[in-house]
């Protein structure tokens, strides 16, 4: 439930939490659960995700956060890749050295396991659709049906999961490719297409006030008698090369510029495509084995004019990728320039050639997926919406879906949220035209502006407090507010409302309160500082002090008493990087790397792996999950305090070789740091914890110089107050029957004067079974771990020795 739940008073503790499958199962044990990158074009110093095609993101199943994708958000790359394998240079060779049984034109002969289950390849492409089609070869490329779907059948976790290879495969497989683009675009069996590139037809422009940062329009063209990507020859892309840098040479005015084949590039010219983001690089998975990656380098290229607000990609996913882009919000300005671009191709080509782009009376421009047929058109804004983004990124996305547009984070579709900062583009690709679908965008996008203002001068209103009986509700008064209330914190640009968000949405909460960095502590100061107070019952000029040295210890849980098992975790926050709450994308990731580094230098009893939630491999998935070790996203009440953004970047799970040292990354804590074992060893968990906790300190202060966030007031700082100090939970699983029958009340009532605190094994919430207890510390803050550590052994020892004598007297009466 998180810190701000009245259940969770006292620990902000989610490995608890039955609501999001956490509940820790096994004592010694904790329960839990693609990464894309991105490119990002510099649209003269404004970077603008170029979000290519619109259904890559579920086509790329493996991507890792070091590898570099054009997905499905037209991402211009800004990383240069290694050139491609010896496979990746035949068509799906991967996919086709794996299939059993091949015909005589190098398709599967046996009717596939399509691993994407749910794709509409999997609903659409029956053995009685395979039997018929299989054998067929495309006369533009010889594609075929198998090749078209290996994306389908290599991959778990596609949408549409095929492409085309040409012209011809949409006609040739239309009884496969029909079905699907029908479905997928929402259109009718007899629906045709008009375009309409006729920019003086818009009416209006984005309102000039409105905070836009980058415009942004692409489309896609193929010329006819070529392949499409996935199937044409390497003398036909040489064509397409040829057709467009004589088209190129001739472009005049603002579009004149020049045209750099990736073949032979020079390192110069290499290295400023590369600074200007403007770069595209083999190396997707999801477009190799689709066949887009062979004969890598030859026949591709870039063009831009001398402005850089117009650029081609020759031969990447589609013969040829058009944008015009610009600063600003000069929507019909961006769509104006693209026109004549569009026209100045096609003209050239016509002349040259005597052919034109493939434009089918039923689906538009043809392109090789077909979530982009018929214009394959996104127009785009990158502008700032602050006040939608407070009213919530769910109700945005509705108000979208109402106003037919896509709102996605400036990283792409699957690149995240950050900041209040959105890319806001058309929703429709087919069944509207080129005008149509731009007025869209504009009108779209004024409103969107026009309430955005309206909803920021409605939070800069005092809120409503559900929960009124919170330590928010008692300390957020109407003054602290209107003092605070527009003030963004430096590191993770974090404010009040976002912080008090869980106590103004939900009526439960007991603090109901989250730091988004360590600045939300000082700058909101006002408000944390008489809620850690209260909570954690210290004075005003206390000082907290910590203290890891085992070596203070004396004793040890009693070896006879009935312990299942022992566990103590702490949490650790990585100075300079904001908390979960509020942490960007790029500082997640900073985390994430600088733990990477630190856990494989770990040495002896705490070597292990760590498993990131990205990409993760099903068979690594589910020992996790029988491990109790995997956390998950789902939390409603980390939902709302902005912890489960760009799920599931930059998490993951560490675990030594014994699984009795854990670390979780970037869930509710930057480092949530576990030791545990079966026993009731606690000396032996608390020396571990401390070696574990050193060896990350060390790593990290090593590679970047960055300690761990140690406040001198409030100790180790973490997003949930109710954790500061020393962040400890020391607990055991013991079993009291005597303190059972005795009666629980009396229980909970002893351990207050031992300070401890007893729970269900299930978790705070999660119940009482049996005579079995989670026995652990009550306090965080203003006491060392030393001591805490001491407190949780000596007053298990006392309950132990107080059961034995319950035990006997109940047998007494």
């Amino acid at each position: 439930m998180g810190c701000g739940s009245s259940q969770a008073a006292a620990v902000c503790d989610n490995a608890q939490t039955t609501s999001t499958n956490k509940n820790v199962k096994q004592h010694d044990q904790e329960t839990g659960q693609q990464n894309q990158s991105t490119k990002t074009i510099d649209d003269n110093n404004t970077k603008h995700v170029i979000q290519e095609n619109d259904e890559r993101t579920d086509k790329n199943p493996n991507a890792n956060a070091n590898e570099t994708k054009i997905n499905d958000e037209h991402d211009v790359p800004n990383i240069i890749t290694t050139a491609p394998s010896a496979t990746d240079l035949d068509i799906n060779s991967d996919f086709f050295e794996k299939a059993k049984g091949s015909s005589a034109n190098g398709g599967l002969s046996s009717f596939p396991t399509i691993k994407s289950t749910h794709s509409l390849v999997a609903k659409h492409v029956t053995k009685e659709k395979w039997d018929k089609l299989h054998e067929h070869k495309t006369a533009t490329s010889g594609f075929t049906l198998a090749k078209a779907i290996a994306c389908a059948v290599e991959f778990d976790n596609q949408h549409c999961g095929i492409y085309a290879g040409d012209w011809d495969s949409y006609k040739d497989f239309s009884d496969v490719f029909d079905p699907i683009i029908q479905e997928y675009h929402g259109i009718s069996a007899d629906a045709k297409h008009t375009s309409d590139m006729d920019f003086s037809k818009i009416t209006g422009n984005v309102n000039p006030d409105a905070p836009v940062h980058s415009t942004r329009i692409r489309v896609g063209r193929s010329i006819d008698g070529f392949g499409l990507s996935p199937g044409i020859t390497k003398e036909q892309r040489l064509g397409v090369e040829s057709l467009f840098k004589t088209a190129s040479a001739n472009f005049k005015d603002e579009l004149a510029g020049t045209y750099y084949p990736l073949t032979g590039m020079d390192d110069t010219v290499r290295q400023q495509l590369v600074d200007d983001h403007f770069l595209f690089m083999s190396g997707d998975r999801n477009l190799t084995v689709a066949g887009m990656e062979r004969d890598w380098p030859e026949g591709r290229g870039i063009f831009h004019n001398k402005d850089k607000t117009f650029l081609v990609w020759v031969n990447e996913e589609d013969q040829l990728r058009i944008i015009s882009m610009e600063k600003g919000g000069d929507v019909l300005g961006v769509f104006k320039r693209l026109a004549g671009g569009i026209q100045a191709v096609g003209d050239s080509v016509k002349a040259e050639s005597g052919k034109d782009f493939m434009l089918d009376e039923k689906y538009g421009y043809v392109h090789s997926c077909p979530t982009n047929l018929g214009t394959g058109m996104r127009a785009s804004v990158h502008i700032d919406l602050p006040g939608w983004t407070a009213h919530g990124v769910d109700k945005l996305k509705a108000r979208c879906e109402e106003l037919s547009l896509q709102p996605r984070g400036t990283r792409g579709e699957s690149g995240g949220q950050t900041g209040h900062t959105y890319d806001i583009s058309n929703k429709h690709r087919l069944g509207y035209s080129e005008v149509q679908l731009v007025q869209t965008m504009i009108d779209g996008v004024n409103k969107l502006y026009e309430e955005d203002l309206e909803l920021q001068k409605k939070q800069l209103e005092f809120p409503n407090i559900q929960s009124a009986h919170s330590l928010v509700a008692k300390h957020v008064t109407k003054e602290k507010w209107d003092k605070l209330c527009k003030h963004t914190t430096k590191t993770a640009g974090f404010t009040l409302a976002k912080a008090i968000a869980c106590a103004v949405e939900f009526d439960n909460q007991h603090c109901g309160i989250y730091a988004g960095d360590w600045d939300s502590y000082k700058d909101f100061a006002d408000v944390f500082d008489p809620i850690i107070q209260e909570y954690h019952g210290i004075s005003a000029d206390a000082k907290h002090t910590s203290d890891m040295d085992f070596s203070k210890i004396t004793g040890n849980v009693n070896p006879d008493a009935p312990v299942h098992s022992t566990r103590i975790r702490v949490g650790r926050s990585i100075d300079g990087f904001g908390l979960s709450p509020g942490i960007t994308k790029e500082q997640r990731l900073g985390v994430e790397s600088l733990f990477k580094t630190a856990s494989a230098n770990f040495k002896d009893e705490l070597a292990g792996t760590y498993y990131p939630l990205t990409g993760m491999d099903e068979t690594v998935r589910q020992q996790l999950v029988d491990d109790h070790f995997l956390f998950m996203s789902g939390d409603r009440n980390l939902t709302v305090a902005g912890m489960e953004r760009d799920w599931p970047e930059g998490r993951g799970i560490f675990h030594n070789k014994d699984k009795t040292f854990l670390v979780w990354v970037n869930e509710e804590d930057q480092l949530r740091i576990i030791s545990m074992e079966k026993g009731g060893d606690v000396l032996g968990v608390f020396k571990r914890l401390a070696g574990g906790i050193q060896a990350v300190g060390d790593s990290v202060k090593a590679e970047s110089g960055k300690d761990f966030m140690l406040d001198e007031k409030y100790g180790y700082v973490h997003s949930c107050p109710t954790n500061l100090g020393t962040g400890m939970r020391a607990s055991v699983h013991i079993d009291l029957p005597g303190w059972t029958a005795h009666g629980v009340d009396k229980l909970k009532a002893r351990c207050e004067e031992l300070s401890l605190q007893p729970r269900g094994t299930r978790g705070e919430s999660g119940g009482q079974t049996g005579h079995t207890y989670d026995i652990s510390n009550k306090h965080r803050l203003g006491y060392s771990e030393v001591q805490l550590v001491q407190t949780m052994i000596d007053g298990v020892n006392t309950l132990y020795k107080e059961d034995l004598e319950l035990q006997e007297a109940q047998k007494k009466e």
